[in-house]
């Protein structure tokens, strides 16, 4: 993992309070005419509750925060003037929170987390479920549910720093999105952060294209990708490890690509795709760097669970995208927090096992205190971080290395389990 300190994250804290209360962010996040004459919703304190908000009614909500910090100045109004106002800002304003937060944390001068030598990103997408109503049926798409009725749901996709854990980039779009179109618009927000060093993008067999194949090799990006069988021409090979020149008919440039066989445990073959032809990469490699693809399974499940995404705090779609990406924000301060928690773990803990500190507090921690760390000053946020560090690490986890779970096809309507309490 990165070794980080306060520095950073009060970086991105200082810049976002910043970001916040800009007159640039707040005209270009305004929807038609909102927020140009003097409300008694501010948008800044809009921004605010749209990160604070637990997942209770609006409020409920209102009514905590305004008791917790009444520096705010939060005015007595109604949920629906609560929920009309958020509908003057677009969602692009959550997401320009998240892309500072990797601009910033990618500038900072500090040793990243590699394997091999080489930085590890993987990318995948997620189906969300979405409050019903006939309008985001209409928004997002909807697919029947056992008992034959529409259910409106969303696709959403992330580009993910394995090694450092961290969402580089995010994406909500409507159900059944184009993952390949999702994953190059990843690809163009990456080019933007004009990164040095190797790369190597890690995608399931839902991925893998000319198209995309060639974006990423023009851009000088490694990638490794799982094949579906419908691409006889790469895995038709009865070697493990073979170079192929792939051309599907109507392209004019022939592309070297390098197809991998492994053999699963449960004695299944799995067939990977790749454009690393470096020799040292050997079979077993390829089964051990496409193995870290699981990281961005584990990021889903914690936004999807340990943050209840899917229970959004409203019905329109500009309000779920606002979740979505405002969820994300915090997922990752929430990352910055546990990074650092370890860190000293590891530095002034000695165990006979290895232990990593409870995600799942840290998560809450920052929940309850994001409005702190944006409204207080850098040395009583410094004071913060310490706290809470010094009780996470009395909030451990054991580490199994190599621990694996059956793949269980049952279904069950259960969410709620023990361990992903905070």
């Amino acid at each position: 993992m990165l070794i980080m300190n306060n520095n950073l994250f009060e970086t991105v804290i200082r810049k976002t309070r910043q970001l916040i209360h800009s007159e640039r962010f707040i005209h270009k996040h305004r929807i038609g005419t909102g927020f140009t004459r003097n409300r008694k919703l501010s948008f800044s304190q809009l921004i605010y509750f749209i990160l604070a908000s637990g997942k209770k009614s609006i409020g409920v909500n209102w009514s905590d925060i305004s008791h917790e910090f009444p520096s705010l100045n939060l005015p007595s109004v109604s949920k629906q003037a609560i929920s009309k106002a958020r509908q003057k800002i677009s969602s692009n304003a959550c997401l320009e929170l998240c892309q500072l937060f990797s601009k910033i944390f990618y500038k900072y001068d500090d040793a990243f987390s590699l394997w091999n030598g080489y930085h590890i990103y993987a990318v995948d997408g997620s189906t969300i479920q979405i409050p019903p109503s006939e309008e985001n049926i209409n928004f997002w798409g909807s697919n029947p549910n056992q008992y034959g009725k529409d259910e409106p749901l969303a696709s959403a996709s992330l580009l993910y720093d394995v090694m450092n854990d961290i969402i580089v980039d995010s994406y909500i779009g409507k159900y059944r999105l184009n993952e390949r179109e999702a994953a190059e618009r990843h690809m163009d927000f990456f080019a933007g952060l004009h990164l040095s060093g190797k790369h190597i993008f890690l995608f399931d067999r839902g991925y893998p294209s000319y198209d995309l194949f060639s974006k990423l090799m023009s851009c000088q990006l490694f990638f490794l990708m799982r094949l579906s069988s419908s691409f006889k021409n790469l895995i038709n090979t009865e070697k493990e490890d073979v170079l192929v020149q792939y051309q599907p008919k109507g392209r004019k440039l022939s592309l070297q690509l390098r197809c991998i066989h492994v053999q699963l445990p449960d004695g299944n073959m799995e067939y990977l795709v790749t454009n690393i032809t470096d020799t040292a990469f050997t079979v077993d490699t390829f089964r051990e760097l496409y193995f870290l693809r699981w990281g961005i399974e584990g990021r889903y499940k914690e936004i999807k669970v340990s943050f209840q995404l899917e229970s959004f705090s409203g019905y329109k779609p500009e309000i779920i995208k606002q979740d979505f990406y405002s969820t994300v924000f915090l997922s990752n301060l929430s990352a910055l927090i546990k990074n650092m928690a370890d860190t000293h773990l590891k530095s002034n803990v000695q165990n006979k096992h290895k232990y990593q500190v409870n995600r799942n507090f840290i998560i809450g921690r920052v929940k309850r205190n994001i409005i702190s760390f944006l409204t207080r000053k850098r040395n009583t946020v410094s004071g913060m971080i310490s706290k809470i560090i010094k009780e996470a690490v009395r909030n451990l986890s054991l580490i199994r290395p190599g621990r694996q779970y059956p793949r269980h096809k049952k279904y069950t309507r259960r969410k709620c389990y023990m361990n992903d309490k905070y």
